[in-house]
């Protein structure tokens, strides 16, 4: 570990359980955004509805309600919608993007937040570059994944900020229930960036107490780590 990985809540445990939360209630909208991520290359091409069900284990006309009902949450970042018989993804949502994600010949601005970077990155069968700035010494920073996980980060002391789903002001639980875009990206996106490196984030950490701040490589295997766990609990359609 190193020195931005030593600053973690008081109670870890009750960090990550807000976490495991905050996958285990939004399973089914964490599951449509990875199979459509997947099946669409990250929007290059369209997803037919009956393969995206078959994805999902849901019927056509499930799936088509639950993109209706569901997706639009997601609209920070990108915008999932469906014509009736395939599905579609936009991921370039606003014209003034915290990141540049650099998929084969594409670029795409995305808003979002830096942790939007890894689950987009896991679904993904090819290599992601990401390419952001430090909010504080405005740094340039990139993320490089292979589709096995990640390769390389620049500065190689870049970290990611996470606040505790729970937390208030801020918290990503509420925000998430709400569905609305603009509050979960006050509240939730515009709150956790790439940091150059934990000397920078301190500021960040000094008015997120509960938050955390991580090494890429490390958020990556944690992320990996509670998305399979979560993803392992039963789960009914809805």
């Amino acid at each position: 570990m190193t020195a931005a990985s030593a600053h973690r809540p008081t109670d870890t445990g009750a960090f990550e359980d807000n976490w495991r939360t905050m996958f285990t209630r939004h399973r089914h909208l964490f599951d449509l955004i990875h199979a459509v991520i997947a099946l669409t290359d990250a929007g290059e091409h369209r997803a037919p509805l009956p393969q995206l069900a078959a994805a999902l284990h849901r019927t056509p006309d499930d799936t088509r309600r639950l993109i209706d009902t569901t997706a639009r949450g997601v609209s920070t970042w990108g915008r999932i919608r469906h014509d009736g018989e395939h599905a579609h993804l936009d991921m370039a949502t606003t014209a003034t993007p915290r990141y540049q994600y650099r998929i084969g010949a594409r670029t795409i601005g995305v808003s979002g937040c830096a942790p939007d970077t890894f689950l987009v990155a896991q679904a993904l069968n090819e290599p992601l570059r990401i390419e952001s700035a430090c909010p504080i010494t405005d740094t340039p920073v990139t993320v490089e994944f292979a589709p096995g996980g990640l390769v390389n980060a620049d500065p190689t002391g870049t970290v990611v900020a996470l606040i505790d789903p729970a937390a208030t002001p801020g918290t990503i639980l509420t925000a998430s229930e709400q569905l609305d875009p603009a509050t979960v990206d006050r509240d939730a996106c515009s709150q956790q960036p790439f940091f150059a490196d934990a000397d920078a984030a301190q500021p960040w950490c000094e008015s997120h107490p509960t938050g955390r701040v991580l090494p890429v490589a490390d958020l990556d295997a944690w992320w990996r780590r509670l998305r399979a766990e979560t993803t392992a609990v039963p789960t009914t359609t809805t």
